[in-house]
């Protein structure tokens, strides 16, 4: 579902246009598809090495579909929907049920990544084999997935390490649940500019001066 503050649909047509566009999806087998309460998309934008951002929301072939992480909170909430809001011509986050998660423009966020933590990681061996109290898992966002390092689903992120593909969607739904997103705010790239001619500046002066 799509929001806009002011009911404009040139506006919110202009808005999901600049959400990330992908041409299709791979999906899963049939038999799990049939059986799935929802599907959300595992892909995120990768363009310089480190993982930054995460699209919350995406469009695949003109459908809009949600990050998985966010289906899996629209889920565990029973909720039939999620609402995309925007408001003059910019996507301003998502809504699932009573939780509002705000996004930059393009419908992204930005995790605050943490290192990796031992405590978020637990063998599937020893949950079969019932060495994992009950109280472990309960009401918690339970995700399986492989870690091995073979397998090249890992990904960097901005705090320096390489963390496993699934780890990064636990991250994703720790962030969802804090509210712990890293905001960027619009002048930010002025100031980052601004800063680099003047750290240039200071070269530029000062090295001629140097033996």
């Amino acid at each position: 579902l799509v929001r806009d503050a002011a009911g404009a649909g040139d506006d919110a047509a202009r808005a999901l246009s600049q959400l990330m566009k992908l041409p299709g999806a791979l999906s899963t087998l049939a038999t799990l598809n049939d059986a799935a309460s929802g599907w959300g998309l595992i892909t995120v934008d990768d363009t310089q090495g480190v993982i930054r951002r995460v699209p919350l929301v995406a469009s695949v072939n003109g459908t809009l579909a949600p990050a998985f992480a966010l289906e899996m909170w629209r889920v565990a909430l029973r909720s039939p929907a999620v609402r995309v809001n925007t408001a003059g011509g910019e996507v301003r986050g998502v809504t699932v049920g009573d939780r509002f998660f705000a996004t930059e423009p393009d419908g992204g966020v930005r995790p605050y990544f943490s290192r990796r933590n031992a405590d978020r990681a637990v063998s599937a061996i020893d949950v079969l084999q019932e060495k994992v109290a009950g109280d472990r898992l309960k009401r918690s966002f339970v995700l399986i997935g492989a870690t091995a390092l073979a397998l090249g689903d890992s990904v960097f992120t901005p705090v320096g390490e390489k963390i496993p593909g699934v780890e990064l969607h636990a991250q994703l739904l720790e962030n969802m649940s804090d509210g712990t997103f890293l905001l960027r705010p619009a002048w930010a790239l002025y100031v980052e500019a601004g800063v680099l001619l003047l750290l240039g500046a200071v070269l530029i002066t000062t090295m001629p001066r140097l033996s």
